[in-house]
């Protein structure tokens, strides 16, 4: 799109804004129809390896776009490969970003710049006591890790978001959140249970139901497991009520209670009962905060129409699998609650100490070989891969964001920063709960999504920074992010 040199700034403005929002349609299509083709394409490496060619396009053509490499990002975040593939395929979207504009590093908030440094100095620590295979391979796969779960996170993730602060238009903002980050996930889930094959899962077929928790969708296997898949889908269900109680109107809302239903309705399939309490500990923070700008009756009405529509799936569901949830929830509230194989506490006993008799990290593995066991807590897999200070490090970012959506800047929030700030409470809600009993870094697609999210919401709901500190429609300066 072209402007006359001489036409007045507004409508320059008003052009290179058009511009902007037709660029991030036009990447959004780019990263669903690549989600699309590498559910037939399958090969991780090659899936990575044409990521590099789409980055590559994207730098040609969308260089100067802050929102279209937003929109690929977030798009290429739910795509099923990433489980397999050596680096998530939105992260080396991100990578780019921060290549091209190194300086958007020190527009981050302080305390999150304090992590990236403890924590890379964690890592380089740990090198000297890793516990490796002999080969390169297991050296790669060390390496792999730092980029999906140091860098990802912490460095990655939070300047290609930091992207979206700039953007005023809050209809715009929560759009976003919902055509971007929920509705590509969910909609992929969703088809993997419904049309996806059943996978033979040699775990899952212990369980006296025969239930398998693998599908595979086209050529890719898409992992359904509770203890993986409930924390995404507990992740979409708090951020999409979060819109519909207070910036959901005409489609948006009922966009965002269909995201809502198909996240509750999947917690119910998947037998998460995990995600399931942490997503009404989300839901409860959300009530709490918004107890002053949201009414009771939106509460119950939104439940009303949420639980009618998970009701009517639930009846719907196989008798097999709902005798097999049924035992899920009588093992831990039941009579034997708190017996058998989903009985963290040993586990967690075990891991502990290991991390403790190891302080700065043995390398990283979800499986840890020396207790013989996985140990469903991220922050001990933290402390256990790249040591004590890292499990610190990665706790504190996440109870620092909590923080901030709980107790931050509410009276500078308009209704739809308001409504995305809520939405990362969820989220980092669910994330902290869930991440103490599950193990969210299984599953590097589940993973990159709901620090997509968090991210997302954390700098769209940045309070308007003054007019002098924003280069119009371009980047937001650190003024209004040092916290």
């Amino acid at each position: 799109m072209t402007t006359a040199i001489g036409a007045p700034p507004e409508a320059r403005a008003i052009a290179a804004h058009r511009a902007e929002r037709t660029a991030a349609q036009a990447a959004l299509a780019v990263g669903l129809a690549f989600d699309a083709a590498s559910l037939f394409v399958a090969n991780p490496y090659v899936v990575d390896a044409l990521t590099a060619i789409v980055v590559g396009f994207a730098v040609v053509r969308w260089r100067n776009r802050r929102l279209a490499w937003i929109a690929l990002a977030s798009a290429l975040a739910a795509n099923p490969v990433n489980l397999s593939a050596s680096i998530a395929c939105n992260l080396l979207v991100a990578a780019a970003v921060f290549l091209l504009d190194m300086p958007q590093l020190l527009r981050l908030p302080r305390w999150n710049l304090a992590a990236i440094v403890l924590a890379l100095l964690a890592v380089v620590f740990s090198v000297f006591s890793w516990e490796l295979a002999p080969g390169l391979d297991a050296v790669f796969t060390q390496v792999a890790a730092i980029a999906n779960y140091v860098l990802g996170p912490l460095l990655l993730l939070p300047v290609l978001y930091s992207r979206i602060a700039s953007e005023e238009d809050g209809a715009y903002r929560i759009r976003g959140l919902l055509l971007w980050l929920l509705l590509p996930s969910i909609v992929l889930v969703v088809l993997a249970r419904v049309v996806g094959n059943p996978v033979a899962d040699p775990v899952a077929l212990e369980v006296e139901y025969r239930i398998s928790w693998v599908y595979r969708l086209w050529n890719v296997e898409v992992t359904l497991t509770r203890t993986q898949v409930g924390i995404i889908l507990a992740v979409i269900l708090c951020a999409a009520i979060a819109v519909i109680v207070l910036a959901g109107r005409g489609w948006v809302r009922w966009g965002a209670m269909g995201i809502a239903s198909a996240a509750g309705a999947m917690i119910l399939v998947t037998g998460s009962v995990g995600s399931a309490i942490a997503a009404f500990l989300g839901l409860l923070a959300i009530v709490v905060v918004a107890r002053r700008k949201v009414g009771i009756g939106e509460y119950v009405t939104t439940g009303l129409l949420i639980g009618a529509v998970v009701a009517a799936g639930w009846r719907l569901v196989p008798n097999t699998l709902t005798e097999y949830l049924g035992s899920r929830y009588e093992e831990r509230f039941g009579e034997s609650a708190g017996i058998g194989a989903s009985d963290r506490t040993e586990r967690w006993s075990l891991a502990a100490s290991y991390a403790l008799a190891n302080p700065t990290g043995v390398g990283w593995s979800l499986y840890v070989e020396p207790i013989g066991t996985y140990p469903h807590n991220d922050f001990l897999a933290y402390s256990i891969g790249y040591g004590l200070l890292a499990g610190a490090v990665y706790l504190f970012v996440v109870c620092r964001l909590w923080w901030r959506f709980a107790w931050g800047p509410r009276k500078a929030w308009d209704r739809s920063r308001f409504a995305l700030g809520l939405a990362g409470l969820g989220a980092v809600s669910v994330l902290l709960v869930n991440s103490m009993s599950d193990h969210l870094t299984a599953n590097r697609w589940y993973f990159n999504v709901v620090w997509s999210v968090i991210w997302y919401c954390y700098f769209a709901s940045q309070p308007r920074a003054p007019e002098s500190s924003v280069a119009r429609g371009f980047g937001y300066e650190g003024g209004g992010l040092r916290e």
